[in-house]
């Protein structure tokens, strides 16, 4: 049985859980713009839930698996179903295949984070870019190409961000957690939760507009710190010791 403390986040959970299933049910019936803006309400709920859990100190062991189970159906298989139905059926089997990549992806991004989870320590970074990152960045493209054209168009544009999320989940690359809601946390920490409310209020006011250069902006921020670390790295790294002993 729940601890009354681990009650109010697994509700979130619930809640992103049926909004994935609603998703999915406006997919089936064409109304792509409700699926996509179902999922990315879905976001918010992933957030809130793991926030909360922390702040109550109502995580548990069951509230980790309960949240990936909710996230593959709401972060994988209904931006999967609304993306193929929404563009990518006209693909035909290849269509299929993206489709399923992206889902395939999250869920692998999913069962690597749970595996590799010690205890319910807050990390900085994630490895791989997490899965609701990447449902957003399918779901801001539909948002942006029904705002501007009422369909869905540039297939193959759709295809290369399906590739790209993909990619980047099942990737090493680490991309930036959740920033605490707190001054005390140190200067990142407020840089980023001040970044953080900048592009909520931009998404609120400008909407399909600026939710899709957002996404691309987060994940372009992500992908130049990780190549500038390697550079450092490698710069870093000392050369060997190739002096030769005189004879």
């Amino acid at each position: 049985m729940l601890h009354k403390r681990q009650v109010a986040p697994n509700l979130f959970t619930i809640f992103n859980l049926f909004l994935g299933f609603f998703a999915i049910l406006s997919s089936v019936q064409g109304r792509f713009v409700t699926a996509a803006w179902l999922i990315i309400v879905a976001t918010v709920c992933d957030m809130l839930d793991g926030k909360i859990a922390r702040a109550t100190r109502g995580y548990s062991n069951f509230g980790i698996e309960f949240d990936s189970l909710a996230d593959v159906v709401s972060f994988g298989v209904a931006p999967a179903v609304m993306i193929y139905l929404a563009q990518l059926q006209h693909l035909s089997f290849l269509g299929l295949i993206i489709s399923f990549t992206l889902l395939a992806s999250g869920a692998i991004r999913l069962a690597r984070f749970n595996t590799r989870t010690t205890g319910f320590t807050k990390s900085r970074f994630f490895e791989g870019m997490p899965i609701p990152s990447g449902a957003t960045l399918i779901c801001s493209y539909v948002l942006f190409s029904f705002h501007y054209w009422d369909t869905m168009r540039l297939p193959g544009i759709t295809v290369l961000l399906m590739l790209m999320a993909s990619v980047l989940m099942v990737s090493t690359v680490e991309f930036d957690s959740m920033p605490a809601f707190s001054f005390r946390h140190g200067r990142r920490n407020t840089v980023q939760m001040l970044l953080l409310v900048t592009g909520t209020a931009l998404i609120l006011i400008f909407r399909e507009k600026i939710l899709f250069p957002l996404s691309l902006l987060f994940i372009f921020t992500q992908l130049s710190r990780a190549v500038v670390n390697h550079l450092r790295e490698d710069e870093e790294e000392p050369l060997p010791d190739i002096s030769v002993s005189k004879q």
